[in-house]
């Protein structure tokens, strides 16, 4: 080697010596990934705030049963401890009626819904775009939907499980015992958020027991299932504070039985043609990812689902078999919907390369669009209730003092738009007598106009106890 080269050979590189600049490279392509995955994570919540916009102004107006509300306005949240008194406060916050701010936390819960699902499909291992598609899915089931645009507690239900599930799924390098705290705390108050997670309680203690069985080879320990126990008796002991009844009473509240006031008129109120179908409806294309996922050949060196997973999916299904025998559930199986992503994202991943199975699977995701759109349009078509609520929107003042009987009348004009409603089915006989007199005097002393949505005999019965106040009638078109 010449002088001059080995002089040149003794002089530092600029990389500290290193010919290639190995951690200079190494923290580019780590700052790269940290970028990549930030923009995934923005591009997952704008997604979601988009969804909830859309729900917000889309809402679905169709009666949807009182309990809910009444729990959130009365002295007990029922069955939902966080739920209820979260609602509460935002109504009294913004001054809106409880039934709208039910709208608002609904569709909210439901945007959320879509960070938390890519969330739990990426911890998994899918690529951001397959994760995507099948969350949209997935979220796009007619039963998903329905609840968004609702003033119902079921997108906290669907939230709640993406979350419990991303929980069960993380944690592999915890100790079994670890694990099983962990998962018992998020369950705990993941099901105070929404009681159809108590389902799930045998499900996230087997989780618990088989925790790192299959990789490690080890033999299932019920030990680690104790704290899930615990969590599951404390949580009976607050639903049994929180809702006033015995605990042998809270299974006809959750499944709906009429006698215990169920929460809702049914999950997806399709009139007596489509009833039989219901359960299949309302998940829609999404059943085909949980059929996937569990029916796939896979090969030796893949990894099969956990057992719990099936579980999970046996649980989730048992709101389904409910309501296909005509019952009332406040559970609807929101909670297959993680099970479905997986199972979509699944079966894309195994179609070989990424972007030629996207374009193969995309109209699964407009065959679902299409389906819950067709649900809406005959949901809203056969609301019993639409042929009285757009005249009384127009006829109606906020001021108005409204006399009413019929339940759905009562409930919306007090809860959603916020009226001063007496509900005279609750005054009979001798009562009502005595008591309308004060009500028009009051009326009359205010300066207030009086609102008779009752039925023609009553109206002039009312009309003669105070000629001179103005009365106008409610237009009874549905009758």
């Amino acid at each position: 080697m010449p002088p001059q080269d080995a002089a040149h050979e003794d002089r530092p590189h600029a990389h500290g010596g290193e010919l290639f600049p190995r951690k200079a490279i190494a923290d580019l392509v780590g700052e790269a990934e940290r970028q990549r995955l930030t923009r995934q994570r923005v591009q997952g919540w704008v997604l979601g705030a988009g969804l909830a916009a859309l729900a917000l102004g889309l809402p679905l107006e169709r009666f949807a049963g009182t309990t809910l509300v009444e729990w959130t306005v009365g002295d007990r949240p029922g069955v939902f401890p966080l739920l209820a008194p979260l609602v509460r406060g935002l109504a009294t916050l913004t001054g809106a009626p409880p039934e709208r701010a039910w709208y608002f936390v609904a569709a909210a819960l439901y945007g959320l819904s879509l960070p938390a699902l890519l969330g739990l499909l990426r911890g998994i291992g899918f690529e951001h775009r397959t994760s995507l598609f099948a969350s949209l899915v997935a979220l796009a089931a007619p039963l998903a939907w329905r609840g968004a645009v609702s003033p119902r507690a079921d997108s906290a239900a669907l939230l709640a499980a993406i979350l419990l599930a991303r929980v069960l799924f993380t944690g592999q390098k915890l100790s079994r015992a670890g694990y099983g705290a962990r998962a018992a705390g998020a369950w705990f108050v993941l099901a105070a958020l929404h009681p159809e997670l108590l389902l799930l309680a045998p499900v996230v203690g087997w989780a618990a027991a088989t925790h790192g069985s299959e990789s490690e080879n080890r033999q299932p320990d019920l030990r680690a299932a104790v704290p899930v126990l615990v969590a599951a008796a404390g949580l009976l002991g607050l639903l049994r504070l929180t809702t006033g009844v015995e605990l042998s009473l809270l299974p006809m509240l959750l499944i709906g039985v009429p006698e215990a006031a169920s929460i809702s008129d049914g999950p997806l109120p399709l009139g007596p043609t489509l009833e039989l179908l219901t359960p299949l409806l309302a998940h829609g294309v999404s059943l085909f990812g949980i059929l996937m996922l569990f029916s796939a050949q896979r090969q030796p060196e893949e990894q099969p689902p956990p057992l719990w997973l099936k579980g999970w999916t046996l649980a989730c299904a048992l709101p389904l078999i409910l309501v296909s025998f005509g019952e009332d559930p406040v559970v609807l199986g929101a909670g297959l919907a993680p099970i479905a992503a997986i199972g979509l994202a699944d079966w894309i991943g195994r179609k070989g390369r990424e972007e030629a199975a996207l374009l193969r699977a995309l109209p699964l995701l407009g065959m679902q669009v299409l389906a819950t759109a067709g649900i809406m349009v005959q949901i809203a078509a056969t609301d019993p209730d639409a042929a009285w609520r757009e005249p009384a929107r127009i006829e109606l003042r906020p001021d108005d003092l409204v006399l009413a009987e019929e339940r759905a009348e009562v409930h919306v004009m007090r809860y959603r738009w916020g009226l001063d409603v007496v509900d005279l089915a609750r005054i009979t006989g001798e009562e009502r007598r005595l008591a309308l007199p004060p009500i028009l005097a009051r009326a009359s002393a205010e300066g207030r106009r009086v609102v008779l949505a009752l039925d023609p005999d009553e109206q002039e019965r009312v009309r003669a106890l105070d000629p001179a106040l103005e009365m106008i009638d409610l237009p009874r078109t549905h009758r």
